[in-house]
């Protein structure tokens, strides 16, 4: 399994030439070019997915629910998949589509409905809205990003507020929340508000001792704690839909298949 993927886009190449050839895209020809990405992972042994953030430029449509719920109805081959819609940030944070870009370049500010929300009210409005559209697990970017246009990666953008707002507005509604961080205090403020893990970590460090030790170590965090363990159901893959040669599964999906 994998519990860190974006199947609705294709990151290969440059990065930069491939942000402005979305501009130039709709959402019909994400839906057909996501298909091939969902029938690649299944052929390459991955049961089960965890696809953290699908948001396209200036839409509000859910490619990754679409995708999922098309494989669930044996439409197109891929494997069970647990989606996060849109992931949610800050006003010019990593999420923010328009940063980087001249102001009103895309004729309105995003707001939460397009994930990007500014205090703890507008982000709690935010979760109950991409659980509303079919989130089984929460994202949010709670520090800079390498990709990002006009922030600094290391930088925390939420509030300790927003970051409370965040978790128990999530759990209040019986998902996981998984938060994007690669700064230190960033990491050391999602710790202790009870995040379910932590994508990156790049320059998280172990050294610092106010994180709540009762707090659990997502370093190491199981498939449960990621909403992936027990009581989910058996992916669908290219055999179940009459397209493989084989019906072995293999050990993994064997392993999944009783989970």
């Amino acid at each position: 399994m994998d519990a860190h993927t974006h199947l609705t886009f294709d990151y290969s190449g440059n990065y930069n030439e491939r942000r402005l050839r979305m501009l130039d895209e709709n959402i019909s020809q994400l839906a057909l070019e996501m298909i091939p990405n969902a029938r690649a992972t299944i052929e390459a042994g991955f049961t089960s997915v965890r696809d953290v953030g699908s948001g396209f430029p200036n839409s509000h449509d859910f490619p990754d629910v679409s995708l999922r719920n098309a494989i669930n109805k044996g439409v197109i081959p891929g494997p069970r998949m647990l989606v996060a819609t849109h992931g949610i940030g800050a006003t010019g944070g990593h999420f923010d589509d328009t940063n980087g870009f001249r102001d009103m370049l895309f004729g309105a500010e995003p707001d939460w409905s397009d994930g990007i929300a500014d205090g703890p009210d507008a982000i709690r409005k935010a979760v109950r809205f991409e659980v509303k559209n079919g989130a089984d697990v929460i994202k949010a970017a709670v520090s800079g990003g390498v990709l990002s246009l006009a922030d600094e990666v290391d930088v925390p953008q939420f509030t300790p507020a927003e970051m409370a707002a965040l978790v128990d507005e999530t759990h209040r509604l019986r998902k996981k929340v998984a938060v994007h961080c690669h700064g230190d205090e960033a990491a050391k403020e999602a710790i202790n508000a009870g995040v379910d893990s932590i994508e990156h970590g790049s320059f998280h460090e172990t050294r610092y001792a106010p994180v709540d030790e009762a707090k659990r170590d997502l370093s190491h965090a199981d498939l449960d704690g990621l909403g992936m363990g027990h009581g989910q159901d058996r992916p669908i893959s290219a055999r179940d839909s009459g397209e493989g040669e084989s019906g072995d599964r293999g050990a993994l999906g064997d392993v999944l298949a009783t989970r």
